[in-house]
């Protein structure tokens, strides 16, 4: 696993990426890997996916049929100090802050306002 990962061809690197059980160096090679493809097909099946990579993965990879949460869903993803990405620019961000255990209910009500367009009128859109 060790070759693959240090492979010079982006497929190979995917294809190791693939593990679900790799050795921590091979883990922290790929997950620091330019191709981001590669911190994909970690973040999904690897169970020691590092958590900042999952946040990385998070801020643009939006979701797909066969992993709709790869990321967000991990187990090792954050779950706190997530507010501090209230302000952030990027809306995905943004709506981390509500996933905070520390989130209240006028940051709710203040993300409820948030106008981006990805979000339509709010982070989370109201269907009715």
């Amino acid at each position: 696993m060790r070759r693959l990962a240090a492979s010079p061809h982006p497929l190979v690197r995917r294809s190791a990426a693939r593990g679900r059980r790799l050795p921590p160096d091979v883990v922290e090679l790929l997950a620091h890997d330019d191709d981001r493809v590669v911190q994909l097909f970690l973040a999904e099946p690897c169970d020691d996916a590092p958590a900042d990579m999952l946040l990385k993965v998070w801020q643009w990879w939006t979701s797909s049929l066969s992993a709709p949460d790869c990321s967000h869903g991990h187990p090792d993803f954050p779950r706190r100090n997530l507010l501090r990405y209230v302000d952030d620019p990027n809306p995905r961000m943004r709506q981390l802050a509500l996933d905070d255990p520390e989130s209240t209910a006028e940051l709710v009500e203040r993300c409820s306002c948030d106008s981006d367009e990805e979000y339509g009128t709010g982070l989370y859109p109201t269907h009715g």
